[in-house]
């Protein structure tokens, strides 16, 4: 079998040259595309409402927490707006401390 490197360069049509090219070149894009990660959605914030809801409690409550830091707030404008990261790690902290014995 002979080496490919010593093979002569064939001649093609100038149809034909642009039709791999443009082959070649969308391959590369499919693979580049391919090997990106998938982009989530952004961040959706929870209202004081959402988490009082999710939470079960007041909210008054909620102000508690927010202020004992048992659950992390964000001030967006004048917005009080809750992850819901903090939500999960407060309904996991909030269950373990309503079983906890005095």
């Amino acid at each position: 079998m002979s080496d490919l490197n010593s093979l002569p360069f064939c001649a093609i049509s100038t149809h034909e040259a642009e039709a791999l090219i443009k082959k070649w070149v969308l391959e590369v894009i499919d693979t580049a595309h391919s090997n990106e990660p998938v982009k989530s959605e952004p961040d959706k914030f929870l209202t004081r409402q959402d988490a009082c809801e999710i939470l079960r409690i007041s909210l008054p409550t909620l102000s508690k927490y927010t202020s004992l830091k048992i659950i992390e707030a964000k001030k967006i404008g004048t917005r009080i707006l809750y992850s819901p990261e903090a939500i999960k790690a407060a309904c996991q902290e909030l269950q373990s401390a309503k079983y906890k014995r005095r």
